[in-house]
């Protein structure tokens, strides 16, 4: 809820909404109680408990890519905003033109068979004991290179390149490793899921931390429109 927090108290002209499928909602509700524009809801974004067309803008941070299906939360966020609403969301990239990134990757992806068997405290203990070696081979290389003029933008291209300590990193690996599903998309698949949902004016931002994209819901015609909210064809089109 800190998003939440900080974007109510800049705006209090505003109306937040701030859903979340854990059981701490009534806990982040009582706590900021006291903030009048800021409203907490316990939904799922693949079946937002929100009505069609009611939102201005949504805000999705890390979310989308550790459902089963990315693409119907698009269509849901689709759904609900309104003509010209706006939606900004950051998701996982699978790093296709970074070496160092990609290696990163691959051994996220098989240190997961073991984490999904693991129950969370055992998986937490797990991440704590491989901090050490992930430190070791790419946090560590990373801060040296940082430091040598020139190399600095090479340096930032290792993962978790922020790294000083297992302090410093476990939340990273716990987010990356424990999750039950975690998805990672390409700069053109990024792009497919705004443009299948149907949003348009699409702009996109990938950095070494992933894509953050950007859409507006257009309503391109008067006319009926599909479950993606593009237009559908007249008989004969």
């Amino acid at each position: 809820g800190n998003d939440s927090h900080i974007f109510s108290l800049q705006k209090p002209s505003c109306t937040y909404y701030a859903l979340d499928i854990g059981g701490n909602i009534p806990a982040l509700s009582k706590r900021d109680e006291h903030i009048g524009n800021l409203h907490y809801l316990r939904g799922n974004c693949l079946n937002l408990p929100i009505e069609d067309n009611s939102i201005d803008s949504a805000i999705s941070y890390g979310v989308f890519h550790h459902t089963p299906d990315p693409q119907k939360c698009m269509n849901e966020a689709f759904r609900v905003l309104r003509d010209n609403g706006t939606l900004c969301i950051y998701l996982y990239s699978n790093h296709e033109n970074n070496v160092f990134k990609n290696l990163g990757i691959r051994a996220e992806t098989a240190l997961m068979y073991l984490t999904k068997k693991m129950s969370i405290k055992v998986g937490r203990i797990f991440c704590w004991s491989i901090s050490p070696l992930i430190l070791l081979l790419f946090s560590w290389p990373a801060q040296i290179l940082k430091k040598i003029k020139n190399l600095e933008k090479f340096g930032n291209s290792f993962p978790l390149h922020w790294g000083t300590t297992p302090a410093s990193i476990i939340a990273d690996l716990q987010d990356r490793l424990l999750a039950p599903v975690n998805h990672r998309f390409s700069l053109k698949a990024f792009k497919t899921l705004f443009e299948t949902a149907g949003f348009r004016e699409v702009k996109i931002i990938s950095t070494t931390a992933g894509h953050y994209g950007y859409g507006k819901n257009l309503k391109l015609n008067d006319g009926p429109t599909n479950n993606h909210g593009q237009p559908q064809k007249k008989p004969g089109e």
